[in-house]
């Protein structure tokens, strides 16, 4: 998914430098995928929509905090749920099958070139699997921590 809006810029913007990122193998990513499932309580035959689902059930609204605010501040929004990430995290695009890794600096400093309202649902989640960041398509923000 990054690969496509990096292409986009590369195309359009000489000038404009998107951060590095790592796409995971589909083999990375359903490792990912057995991991959350395991932390849900969910068995391997379970479906990743369903899995997205309890994460999102799980998760409590951040009020008064919306993505699509032009003083949206990554960092801000973690400090202010007490997360303390590693130095990546992961960006799930769609059901555990497009999965980007990316610095949690770089993603924050380029978030609106990253997640566009009213297209993009994401998952946001380091290798700690302790906590959980949904940006919704509407500039919503849930957060779940484990």
């Amino acid at each position: 998914m990054l690969n496509e809006k990096r292409r986009y810029y590369l195309e359009n913007d000489a000038k404009f430098k998107f951060p590095k990122f790592y796409t995971l193998s589909l083999d990375e990513a359903s490792k990912h995928e057995a991991h959350i499932k395991s932390i849900f309580g969910f068995d391997e035959s379970s479906n990743a929509l369903d899995v997205q689902r309890k994460v999102m059930k799980a998760s409590n609204l951040v009020r008064g905090v919306q993505a699509d605010n032009h003083e949206f501040n990554f960092l801000d929004l973690l400090k202010s749920q007490n997360i303390e990430p590693q130095s990546e995290l992961f960006i799930d695009w769609h059901q555990f099958n497009k999965i980007d890794r990316i610095s949690v600096k770089a993603f924050s400093d380029f978030f609106d070139d990253i997640w566009y309202p009213n297209s993009d649902d994401i998952y946001l989640y380091d290798d700690s699997y302790r906590w959980f960041i949904l940006v919704m398509h509407h500039g919503a923000i849930l957060v779940c921590k484990k």
